[in-house]
């Protein structure tokens, strides 16, 4: 398994808190939760989601921090 590393920004927003990687955003890489840690761990499901999409349709994978 490679592991990837991603900057991830986390903002507060009217009724919780938004999560999102830059660098995937345009792949829909964003989660929202009530609290910083749960927009957190959304994002981790979301990420491992969005990668194995683009690893299977053979898209390529951002290799810096973005």
């Amino acid at each position: 398994m490679k592991t990837y590393l991603f900057k991830v920004v986390v903002e507060r927003d009217d009724e919780g808190w938004l999560a999102y990687a830059p660098s995937l955003k345009s792949q829909g890489a964003s989660a929202w939760g009530e609290t910083s840690e749960q927009a957190l761990e959304s994002l981790q499901q979301v990420l491992k989601m969005t990668l194995a999409s683009m690893r299977e349709h053979g898209e390529p994978i951002p290799a810096s921090l973005n």
